[in-house]
């Protein structure tokens, strides 16, 4: 995925979660605008259907297992998470429930449903989801060991198999997830996140109240400063609804609910975590799997508990009714259970109607904007840097551009590198990487070695264009106004001075006709070698200010032919009191090496024009550690790398190549999201040098020949080149060495479920056989 911090592993990952089944089969059946609308309905309805049958094999009865499973499906502690990979694994847990019920009964169950469920929630996305279904999964099982006192090892090893079949298979998606995890340090920053972080005694009032802290429909919060990280609504959010809660007090009394004790005292224990009771916080925290992440987020297990006893207060209360209700009257049984529903799914449904925006299919669609359709239109390699939050990472990845921001899915290196860029663009609160353009610093050699060629900023903040302009330098005194009449044009032969762009003012500009257009460009004035052009149509003419590059098109003590060309424009310049040849024609040059190149409604693009391409030559080298390379000023991404390690013999000689002999080509002749292909020629070996980050997927190969890489610049791949004309190609690979345990997983998957629908074949025939029917008969 090159759409986030310069490369993140991508489609394959489950960390991007789209391999789960909630998000993978509405993105295959699904037009997009019906996309969300499809992972809402999945949930819910797998939710819900798993959760009946479980409090089914319960042995609730059918209202009351309907019951359960809406307060189960619909709580509004699931609704604000539906959308985010988080529910992924809340929505499998009733369906792990009911395996797990049937395999304590002593029933068969199936290998391959087994194995799937367990494919899904491994590949679900969010860990600490996982490891709360994984405990609860444990606990329920030794309950019901306990209770009826035998283990049916036969189905549990069947079950264990079949978590050991998906774990293979998901070998190869797994694996960069964890490789990436523990890259960004995300582990060492949560060690003590189960210590932290409590909801207050009067956060009890949010079980009912779910707008108690502030309502985002209204753009309204409140909030409780003791929430610290989990002051926001989502977060803050445990509405569970009143019929539920108080359903749970007669389900005590309702004598087929064999496991209501047990399940209520699973919800005193993790309702006493989750408000930092003094037994059950420090006992759960310890557990594996559930120390990395706030206690509070232990609600996420809530619904099944609360669904069960809750299902065992319809179940109480339906008998009741129909012990007193006469045969003749059984409409008013169906009354009553229609009552329950009411009284329990409404205000869920309502709260969750409430939360979500509903948009037509026609207007769900997202459209580029004018600035991203520009950004779109330039020609890749390149990445962007916006400002504030002019798009954020998740819509970069939808409109396909290169951001460098991320998540908190990004290096723990790579966010120290953009806090050197920008310091504060990441803290420990928030997990989103974000620029203020205030203290964003554009001259560093990190956004040049990035490859940032371009940054944003919404066009009601005026940080960067004033950077721009106050390192604009006047080429002469202000005289003045001049006149460009339609037809008319404009020259100017310039000196140029060491900068990075020239910055011209239009006073007022009013287009007379059709197609009109203000067309500005540079040439050699020896030659009339064009060099630059710049065309502003009509709807452009509003801008006061162009700018035209300098940097990579000529150099200080070089002279330049400046001509602007009206087409049906009539524009009004400024003069100058200095011309060394040509029209009087006022312009500055800006020592900044951004300058603004476009101007839209939605947001002003400023060209980076120190901006180093995504691959290129270097022959010098420097050996540094990470944290001394993150304090030198003098870093030059463009004519040195900097090694992690000493050089090898290989790169001092490299390093050896005389000045006058160092040149080289390289050009980039494919590029895709998975492959690069890059061709160069040279008369020395040099350094290939890149910002594309070295990890685990990455391999590099030469003229076909797999080369190893070198770490430079702190994380980031390079290679050593040879004499001679030569095609270098960086290859990525989700999950290498993970494939032959992943299809000998597919295969195990196979011959697991082929055995088990043998064995349910031959129990069949026996049954249905004469001598099966009298043993069974007997």
């Amino acid at each position: 995925n090159r759409y986030v911090a310069s490369g993140i592993p991508g489609f394959g990952s489950v960390g991007a979660a789209v391999l789960s089944p909630f998000v993978l089969l509405p993105a295959l059946l699904l037009p997009f605008s019906l996309f969300c609308t499809g992972i809402l309905l999945l949930k819910i309805n797998m939710a819900f259907y798993f959760a009946y049958l479980w409090l089914r094999e319960e042995r609730l009865g059918k209202t009351a297992a309907a019951a359960g499973a809406a307060v189960l499906g619909w709580s509004g502690i699931s609704a604000v998470w539906w959308l985010w990979p988080s529910s992924h694994a809340v929505a499998l847990y009733p369906a792990l429930l009911f395996l797990l019920a049937r395999m304590m009964r002593g029933k068969r169950i199936s290998f391959l449903l087994a194995a799937l469920l367990a494919l899904s929630f491994v590949v679900s996305g969010f860990p600490a989801t996982i490891a709360y279904g994984a405990w609860m999964a444990v606990v329920y099982t030794t309950f019901l060991s306990v209770r009826q006192g035998s283990v049916p090892f036969g189905q549990l090893a069947k079950s264990l198999g079949a978590a050991l079949v998906a774990a293979l298979i998901a070998a190869p998606f797994v694996l960069p997830f964890i490789s990436l995890l523990r890259r960004t340090g995300y582990l060492a920053s949560r060690e003590h996140a189960s210590s932290e972080v409590f909801y207050p005694l009067e956060h009890f009032g949010s079980f009912l109240d779910p707008y108690r802290l502030g309502n985002p429909v209204a753009h309204l919060w409140y909030g409780d400063s003791r929430l610290n990280a989990s002051n926001n609504f989502v977060e803050a959010t445990i509405f569970m609804g009143l019929a539920p809660l108080l359903l749970v007090l007669p389900g005590l009394f309702h004598r087929r609910g064999r496991s209501r004790w047990f399940w209520l005292v699973f919800v005193g224990v993790v309702v006493g975590a989750m408000f930092g009771a003094s037994i059950a916080a420090p006992l759960l925290g310890e557990l594996p799997g559930l120390q990395y992440s706030p206690l509070t987020r232990l609600r996420f297990v809530l619904p099944v508990p609360v669904a069960y006893l809750a299902g065992c207060g319809v179940g109480i209360l339906t008998a009741w009714t129909r012990r007193r209700v006469p045969q003749s009257a059984r409409a008013v049984g169906r009354l009553v259970d229609a009552a329950l529903a009411t009284a329990i799914t409404i205000p869920l449904a309502f709260f969750a109607a409430g939360f979500y925006p509903y948009l037509p299919p026609a207007a769900a669609s997202i459209p580029a904007s004018p600035a991203v359709s520009f950004l779109q239109s330039q020609q890749a390699p390149f990445r962007i840097a916006p400002s504030f939050n002019w798009l954020f990472p998740n819509s970069s990845e939808y409109f396909r551009l290169e951001d460098i921001r991320s998540h908190f899915s990004s290096e723990e290196q790579y966010r120290r590198i953009l806090q050197r860029i920008n310091p504060g663009s990441f803290g420990s609160l928030g997990t989103v990487i974000t620029f203020n353009s205030l203290h964003f610093n554009v001259r560093d050699p990190f956004v040049s070695f990035l490859n940032v060629r371009y940054l944003v900023e919404q066009p009601s903040i005026d940080i960067l264009r004033w950077e721009v302009e106050k390192a604009a330098i006047p080429n002469g005194a202000l005289a003045g106004e001049m006149d460009l009449l339609p037809g008319e044009r404009v020259q100017r032969i310039l000196d140029i001075p060491d900068a990075g762009g020239i910055e011209i003012v239009i006073a007022s500009a009013e287009a007379v006709a059709q197609d009109a257009a203000l067309i500005m460009s540079m040439t050699r004035p020896e030659s009339g070698k064009p060099l630059v052009e710049r065309r502003l149509a009509a709807e452009e003419l509003r801008t006061s200010k162009v700018y035209l590059p300098l940097k990579g098109y000529a150099h200080a003590g070089e002279k330049v032919l400046l001509t602007i060309q009206s087409r049906g424009v009539r524009a009004r310049l400024l003069r100058s009191d200095a011309v060394e040849s040509g029209h009087p024609l006022f312009v500055r040059f800006t020592t900044s090496p951004l300058i603004l190149i476009r101007e839209f409604p939605d947001g002003r693009v400023f060209e980076n024009l120190a901006a180093l391409p995504r691959f290129y030559a270097v022959w010098d080298t420097r050996t540094l550690d990470f944290d001394a390379l993150l304090a030198d000023k003098n870093f030059a991404p463009d004519s040195e790398v900097i090694l992690s390690r000493v050089a090898t013999e290989e790169i001092r000689e490299v390093a050896a190549t005389p000045l006058d002999q160092r040149r080289a080509t390289v050009s980039v002749t494919e590029y895709s999201a998975r492959v690069v292909e890059i061709q160069t020629r040279s008369d020395v070996p040099f350094l290939l040098a890149s910002s594309e980050k070295l990890t685990p997927e990455l391999r590099i190969r030469i003229d076909g020949r797999t080369v190893p890489a070198l770490e430079i610049n702190g994380l980031f791949a390079g290679v050593v080149v040879n004499e001679g004309t030569h095609s270098v190609r960086f290859e990525r690979r989700i999950g290498r060495g993970a494939w032959i345990p992943s299809a000998i997983g597919i295969l195990l998957l196979a011959l697991g479920a082929r055995l088990d629908t043998s064995s349910r074949k031959r129990r069949a025939e026996a049954v249905s056989s004469p001598s099966g029917r009298a043993i069974s008969d007997r």
